[in-house]
């Protein structure tokens, strides 16, 4: 809808916590495996979201998003709070503020 030429305002929002609904979808021994291969785990997230296996930039968007979310990942608490978060902001805020820049009519954009 955001690629349509249209003068209607378009809302959207975001909440803080969203993250907790990622938080316990792991299990363990999934945990195990995005820990021990984070970059990997990332860089084929990176792909599904951008629909394009062959994406020219995916491993050095890999690298920010390990220095953003990654940089501590002990105790094992944390590491799963930063998971749930990165795959929360790559399910909600990216495709709100991707769709916010396309759009050519008023917009609001409102994190709570």
């Amino acid at each position: 809808i955001s690629m349509r030429p249209v003068n209607k305002p378009w809302i959207t929002s975001n909440t803080v916590g969203e993250y907790t609904l990622f938080k316990d979808a792991p299990t363990p021994q999934e945990i195990a495996e995005y820990r021990q291969d984070v970059g990997g785990y990332l860089e084929s997230f990176m792909r599904f979201f951008l629909k394009n296996p062959k994406a020219s930039k995916v491993s050095e968007g890999t690298q920010l998003l390990k220095k953003q979310y990654f940089s501590v990942m002990d105790p094992i608490e944390n590491f799963k709070n930063k998971l749930a978060e990165v795959i929360t902001d790559l399910y909600f805020p990216y495709p709100a503020i991707y769709n916010l820049m396309k759009h050519k009519g008023p917009k609001w954009y409102y994190y709570f």
